[in-house]
């Protein structure tokens, strides 16, 4: 009962954060492919960046359910980066404001960036870069990748 009540509330109170669709759109021109992985379950996710008209940004929405593990694991990262037709490597970036984002990159061998805005923790985890707003990101992460 408590999914299909999330998931018909789900966007009552859901926003992009300030600066997020204008900094997906540049990421996009500037040839980045992008793909979200979240442990929210895969359908909700989908539906919430339809929603939000966020999901044409993504080449790849992988959510709980979607693969047999969850982040801190990093399957999740590697379907995604499937789906966007690559393997990941040590040049890729995982952007996430809660420290299992970050556990996940280093598992799967990319880049972190801490995304200081969010309602995560950090909890210490290490990471490459940490942004305090989403135009932040294509400064402090470098070339077009995943």
């Amino acid at each position: 009962r408590q999914r299909e009540h999330y998931r018909t509330h789900c966007l009552d109170r859901t926003t992009l954060y300030p600066g997020v669709a204008r900094a997906l759109s540049v990421l996009c021109d500037a040839g980045w492919r992008l793909g979200v992985v979240t442990n929210k379950p895969g359908a909700v996710s989908r539906h919430i960046l339809e929603g939000l008209g966020a999901s044409a940004w993504f080449g790849a929405v992988v959510g709980g359910g979607d693969t047999p593990e969850l982040k801190p694991e990093p399957g999740p990262l590697h379907a995604a980066a499937a789906r966007l037709g690559c393997v990941l490597d040590a040049t890729d970036w995982m952007v996430g404001d809660h420290v299992t984002d970050l556990e996940a990159g280093a598992r799967a061998g990319v880049r972190r960036c801490f995304c200081s805005y969010g309602f995560g923790e950090r909890r210490g985890a290490s990471c490459e870069a940490v942004v305090s707003a989403p135009e932040e990101w294509s400064v402090r992460c470098g070339r077009p990748g995943v």
